[in-house]
């Protein structure tokens, strides 16, 4: 009886199992240059993880797509997650890394040359080239936490619509991406098992063209399919086409 018991328990733990998904979109910036298409980009995205069941979703838009924002979401989830629970993430603005001539400048004189070496970073609203160092979220800044979710849950997908995002979740050097189309499966040095990644460029983004694809694509998670589809959509807007980054081969 109580082995039966326990056995009943297990398989409602199973059933569980919770969706969580993080959705941020930047079209109006504090400081810098507005961009378009993210409105549209919000839908599509909240479409693709409501047809996956996303419960757990949290939407951050324009002013309230802080840097403190979305890096408190993101603690938030990292704390609440559960072992077995699936990870999506979703992100349209902008983005940067040294080779950006916007900035390059600024980030050397910020000192942040070394940390920022063949990685990449997401500009929240409140980005501030004049205060570069506490306005920019870089891999370092998201791998803490990423580490975290990526050691609890079953699978997990993040979405950059962003310039220069191929490198922007990682902080990992010696392997550099910079060639159009590049798709990287099972890299070494890639730093999480769970969380697969999709950049939208390598080099400079058009905006609002990247989420009609994964409209297309993502009407279900398996990554092989996903790769197949966002390859021959792809071709209509060539040359930006997205890295592909996997943690595990599949």
């Amino acid at each position: 009886m109580k082995k039966a018991l326990l056995a009943l328990i297990l398989a409602s733990n199973i059933g569980l199992a919770t969706n969580y998904g993080l959705i941020v979109g930047i079209g109006n910036y504090q400081n810098i240059g507005s961009l378009s298409g993210i409105n549209n980009d919000i839908k599509i995205y909240e479409k693709i993880l409501k047809n996956w069941d996303v419960h757990k979703l949290v939407i951050l838009k324009n002013q309230g797509a802080t840097k403190a924002n979305i890096l408190s979401n993101l603690r938030t989830i990292a704390y609440q997650i559960k072992k077995g629970d699936r990870f999506f993430m979703f992100f349209s603005g902008h983005g940067t890394n040294l080779k950006d001539i916007a900035y390059t400048d600024s980030l050397q004189k910020a000192g942040l040359s070394e940390i920022m070496k063949d990685s990449g970073a997401i500009l929240p609203y409140d980005f501030n080239k004049n205060n570069i160092r506490n306005t920019i979220i870089i891999g370092k800044n998201l791998k803490r936490i990423l580490k975290i979710i990526d050691n609890k849950i079953s699978t997990g997908l993040i979405v950059f619509d962003a310039c220069f995002s191929g490198n922007s979740i990682r902080n990992k050097r010696g392997v550099k991406i910079n060639q159009t189309p590049y798709i990287l499966t099972h890299l070494k040095g890639y730093p999480y098992k769970k969380i697969d990644y999709i950049a939208s460029s390598i080099i400079e983004s058009n905006p609002g063209k990247f989420s009609p694809i994964l409209r297309k694509c993502l009407t279900k998670y398996d990554l092989n399919q996903i790769k197949s589809c966002i390859n021959s959509q792809n071709r209509a807007i060539t040359p930006m086409l997205p890295a592909i980054i996997s943690g595990k081969a599949h």
